[in-house]
């Protein structure tokens, strides 16, 4: 698994590098790779990868967003000011609501049945 997971950075890692050589995003590299040496493709990896494979793209998807956090610049977001907080923060909240009056109701038809 140790070889798996070395296989998986050293050759996600030199995709990027090549990517980012051709102007093109990094990510998209590293996802290519991935694909390729999944199991599903050309089989590079051992399949007890699979195991943990929730776990690693936790682990991703901390990585990613943490380096697109640390790549905003605040004037771009001054420059584009009430649009970009509407495109995010308002459906956020309207996912927020609709998340908890949906946890309410099926905690209280877990509690009382259907006569609440």
């Amino acid at each position: 698994m140790l070889t798996s997971i070395a296989i998986i950075l050293l050759l996600g890692l030199l995709a990027g590098w090549i990517f980012s050589k051709m102007k093109l995003p990094s990510i998209l590299g590293m996802i290519i790779t991935g694909i390729i040496i999944s199991p599903h493709c050309f089989d590079l990896v051992d399949e007890s990868i699979l195991l943990i494979s929730a776990d690693l793209r936790q682990i991703a998807l901390v990585i990613i967003l943490t380096r697109a956090g640390l790549s905003l610049n605040i004037s771009d977001l001054k420059k584009v000011g009430r649009p970009a907080v509407l495109m995010c923060f308002v459906p956020a909240c309207i996912e927020m609501i609709g998340r908890n009056c949906y946890d309410i109701r099926t905690s209280c038809y877990y509690e009382y049945g259907n006569n609440y």
